[in-house]
């Protein structure tokens, strides 16, 4: 199986956010943080390496920077494989107070090279408010990112009451060139797939419609130019100099198939496709 990179999931269930799409409220799962397998961690990271995977996203159920200590021993742990790209998905808050200056220090000496920010709009405001998350500056929290030598990823969530249009992305490429963001990666808000529950029916009531998503590729192809294709589905373009990643849209490059993306849980459960439970390989 060729790997094209390894996902880990750290800590348990906790968030300072409460995004009304966000699947682990399905999940019914307590939000203390299971102990991690580490011998199955060492599994995972050697088949990852064997199969090719050049980058690690340390993620998690919850938000993964309210567990400081796992990150650390995480990234730890990873040091002996030399992983050329450590990336940690975020929704940012806690890495914008000063508590965390010597956290993201000692993460940028142990390895760990890209903050993959996750937002709903570059408007500080308008992503607080849709993330219901403690407000913080998005604009100051890039220029600290960068100030302690992380590249930067910005990840938006496209839907119908946030950037939804072919203006609103245009906007958000804009503030991204402005702000110097290395890659910002669009894609659309996209139903789980359990047709049942709160989240299901909101995600039904706030996803871009077939025109609007047809809008929104159309102004990516005649203002980008394609840059490279992703081997798990999507295109890269290049608008004006700013690195635009399209990801998830209906008519987008579909993914390898024979190339994975494997995730690891604490409890050492390695899976090769995260849609389905019995794609299990620990």
């Amino acid at each position: 199986m060729e790997i094209e990179s390894l996902r880990v999931m750290i800590g348990g269930y906790n968030c300072n956010a409460a995004c009304p799409f966000c699947i682990t409220k399905m999940m019914g799962a307590g939000k203390e943080a299971p102990k991690t397998n580490w011998r199955k961690f060492d599994t995972a990271c050697n088949y990852s390496m064997k199969g090719g995977a050049q980058s690690v996203i340390i993620s998690g159920p919850g938000e993964p920077t309210l567990y400081p200590k796992d990150l650390t021993e995480t990234l730890r742990k990873l040091e002996k494989y030399q992983f050329p790209l450590i990336e940690l998905q975020t929704n940012g808050y806690y890495i914008s107070t000063k508590e965390y200056n010597k956290n993201l220090q000692k993460w940028y000496k142990q390895g760990l090279t890209t903050i993959l920010l996750s937002i709903l709009s570059q408007d500080s405001t308008i992503n607080s408010k849709a993330m219901n998350i403690p407000y913080y500056n998005i604009e100051d929290n890039i220029k600290k990112i960068h100030s302690f030598n992380y590249s930067l990823r910005m990840s938006c969530v496209m839907y119908r009451g946030g950037v939804n249009s072919p203006e609103t992305l245009e906007s958000l490429i804009n503030f991204a060139r402005k702000n110097k963001v290395e890659q910002l990666t669009v894609r659309p808000i996209m139903k789980p797939p359990n047709p049942k529950g709160a989240v299901y029916e909101w995600v039904k009531k706030n996803e871009l419609s077939t025109i609007e998503q047809k809008r929104i590729l159309e102004y990516l192809e005649s203002k980008g130019a394609r840059i490279l294709k992703l081997s798990l589905g999507g295109i890269v373009y290049d608008i004006e100099g700013q690195n635009v990643a399209a990801i998830g849209w209906p008519t987008t490059v579909p993914p390898d198939e024979d190339l994975k993306q494997l995730l690891i849980l604490p409890n050492g459960k390695l899976n090769f496709d995260k849609r389905y439970r019995g794609a299990v390989l620990l």
